[in-house]
C-alpha cells in the first residue's frame, strides 16, 4: 500500500468508525502515526525505511 493509500484508509477508518469529522478524523490518524513513529524509532536502525513510510503516510494525512 502506498503512503497515499495509507493515509486514506486511516483518515476514513477514524470517520467511518469513530468520528464523523473529517478535522477530527485527520487529528487522530496523525496521532496513530506519530505513535507508531515513536515505536519504530527504539530500534532505528533496522527500521529505517518503516520510518521513511510513515513519514510520508503522515505528510499525505496532512494533505488531506
Amino acid at each position: 500500500m502506498t503512503p497515499k493509500e495509507k493515509a486514506f484508509h486511516l483518515h476514513f477508518s477514524f470517520i467511518r468508525d469513530v468520528i464523523a469529522d473529517k478535522e477530527k478524523a485527520k487529528k487522530c490518524a496523525l496521532i496513530a502515526v506519530d505513535e507508531t513513529l515513536r515505536a519504530l524509532h527504539f530500534n532505528v536502525w533496522t527500521n529505517v525505511e518503516e520510518i521513511k513510510y510513515w513519514k510520508e503516510v503522515k505528510k499525505e494525512i496532512e494533505k488531506l
